[in-house]
C-alpha cells in the first residue's frame, strides 16, 4: 500500500482488515521525526513493498501500538523492521517479548506528546499529538469509515456496536468505561492541544474542522 501524505512529513498507509465480515481497515501512521528517523504508529501485515514505501521516507526509530486492541499484526509488523524497538500499552498481550517496551518510556521531547484515555482499562488507548504538524492520531476512540465500506458493515456496526453516523464512536467502548470522571478529564486534556486534523486508526483522517468534529463526538455524547 503506498504512502499517502497527509501534512509535512506524515503518511498514513491503508491496509485490509475485516473482522466478522466488516471492512473496517488499518490505518499506519508514519511520521518523520526531527531527527528524520520514523515513529511508526501501528502495525499491519507490511509486504516487502510497503517496506519499502515506508523506508523511502527515513529510517524507523520505534513501531508503536497504542491500543491493546491493535494486536493483530504484532507478527508481521515486528518482521518487517527488525529490531526497532516496540512500544505497547501496559496490558498488551506480547508486552514481555523481547524489544518491546511500554509506551510510558518512548522518549518525551515535546514533539510527539501522548496522552493516556483515562478510565478505560480494557482498551488502554493513547492519543498521539505530532505537535509541529498539529496532528492528532487515535487508534479506536472514534471511527471514520467511508461509503466504500459497503452497506453491509455500515449496518452491521449500527445494529451490533451502535456506530450510525461517522465519524463516531462506538457504543462498545462507552461500556468499556469503568471510571467516567477519568475518561472525561483525559478526552479534556486531548482537546485542548492545538491540532487541526485527525489520524483514526480505521477510516479517513478528519481533515475539517477536527477539533470541533473532536469535541462533537466525544464531549457531548
Amino acid at each position: 500500500m503506498s504512502l499517502e501524505p497527509v501534512a509535512e512529513g506524515v503518511y498514513i498507509q491503508r491496509h485490509p482488515l475485516r473482522m466478522m465480515g466488516c471492512r473496517l481497515g488499518r490505518v499506519v501512521t508514519v511520521i518523520r521525526l526531527g531527527s528524520g528517523k520514523l515513529l511508526i504508529h501501528s502495525t499491519a501485515p507490511f509486504s516487502n513493498e510497503d517496506r519499502s514505501d515506508i523506508l523511502s521516507v527515513g529510517e524507523p526509530a520505534c513501531l508503536m501500538e497504542a491500543s491493546n486492541f491493535h494486536d493483530t499484526a504484532t507478527d508481521e509488523g515486528r518482521r518487517a523492521f527488525g529490531e526497532v524497538p516496540y512500544f505497547v500499552p501496559s496490558g498488551f498481550r506480547r508486552l514481555s517479548e523481547p524489544g518491546t517496551a511500554n509506551i510510558d518510556e518512548l522518549p518525551d521531547d515535546g514533539e510527539v506528546v501522548i496522552v493516556k484515555i483515562g478510565g478505560v482499562p480494557k482498551l488502554n488507548e493513547y492519543a498521539v499529538f505530532h505537535a509541529p504538524t498539529k496532528t492528532l492520531i487515535v487508534a479506536d476512540l472514534f471511527f471514520n469509515l467511508p461509503d466504500s465500506v459497503g452497506t453491509w458493515t455500515k449496518w452491521f456496526l449500527k445494529t451490533t456496536v451502535g456506530l450510525d453516523s461517522y465519524p463516531g464512536q462506538s457504543r462498545l467502548l462507552s461500556h468499556y468505561i469503568k471510571d467516567h470522571s477519568a475518561y472525561i478529564d483525559s478526552v479534556n486534556q486531548i482537546a485542548e492541544l492545538d491540532f487541526d486534523r485527525i489520524i483514526v486508526g480505521h477510516g479517513d483522517p478528519v481533515t475539517h474542522d477536527a477539533k470541533a468534529v473532536f469535541r462533537e463526538i466525544l464531549l457531548t455524547s
